[in-house]
C-alpha cells in the first residue's frame, strides 16, 4: 500500500472517531424524536421533526433564523395540520408556493410546481406528490412519480407516516416490496 492510501485510511478513521464520539452518528437506537424532545433540541432539523410530528405547533418555526428551512418549517406545520393560513408566514416564493398548493390536497395541481429552473425542474412536483401521499395515505399518488425507486420510496413513507407496513404489499413487484419494507423500518428506526 503506498503512502496517501495509508494517510487517507488513517485520516479517515481519525475523523470517523471524532464524528462517533461527538455524538454525530448514533450509535443506540434513540430515535431523532426521541433525541429532540429528551435534549429540547432547537435545531432546524428538530424543530421540523417536532412540528411534523405535531409535538410542536407550525410557530416553533419562527425560531428559524435560515429563511428557506423556516419556509420549509412552516409548509411542514401547513401540510401537517391543513391550516393554510400558516403559508402566509413563508418568505421563499418557491416554498410559499408549494405550500399553498399542499394544504389543497390535490395531486393534480403538483404539476403547477414544475420549475423553468432546470435544477429543480421537478423538484416541486415529486415532492409534492410524496407529500400528498403521505398526508392522504392514498399510496396511487405515489404512482404519478417516473422513477420505480422514487415510487417505493413513496410507498414506503407514506406507510411510515401511516404506521402500516401492510401499505408496501401493495406494490407489484416482489422486490419492491421487500425495498420498501425495508424502508419502513429504517424510518421507524430512525424517526
Amino acid at each position: 500500500m503506498n503512502n496517501k492510501k495509508v494517510a487517507f485510511s488513517i485520516l479517515g478513521v481519525l475523523i470517523l472517531g471524532v464524528l462517533f464520539s461527538l455524538g454525530v452518528f448514533k450509535t443506540n437506537k434513540e430515535s431523532f424524536t426521541e433525541y429532540c424532545q429528551k435534549n429540547h433540541d432547537t435545531s432546524p432539523v428538530c424543530i421540523q421533526i417536532l412540528v411534523d410530528k405535531g409535538i410542536l405547533s407550525a410557530t416553533a418555526c419562527r425560531d428559524i433564523s435560515d429563511a428557506k428551512l423556516q419556509s420549509a418549517c412552516y409548509a411542514i406545520g401547513a401540510r401537517s395540520s391543513g391550516a393554510s393560513s400558516i403559508c402566509n408566514q413563508i418568505t421563499d416564493n418557491d416554498w410559499k408556493k408549494y405550500c399553498n398548493v399542499i394544504v389543497k390536497k390535490d395531486p393534480l395541481l403538483c404539476k403547477t410546481l414544475l420549475s423553468t429552473d432546470p435544477i429543480f425542474k421537478d423538484y416541486w412536483v415529486k415532492n409534492c406528490y410524496e407529500d400528498l401521499a403521505r398526508s392522504s395515505g392514498d399510496v396511487k399518488i405515489c404512482n404519478n412519480l417516473s422513477q420505480d425507486y422514487r415510487v417505493v420510496e413513496c410507498y414506503a413513507n407514506t406507510a411510515y407516516y401511516n404506521n402500516s407496513i401492510s401499505i408496501c404489499d401493495r406494490l407489484e413487484k416482489a422486490t419492491d416490496k421487500k425495498d420498501c419494507r425495508t424502508q419502513f423500518k429504517n424510518l421507524q428506526q430512525a424517526y
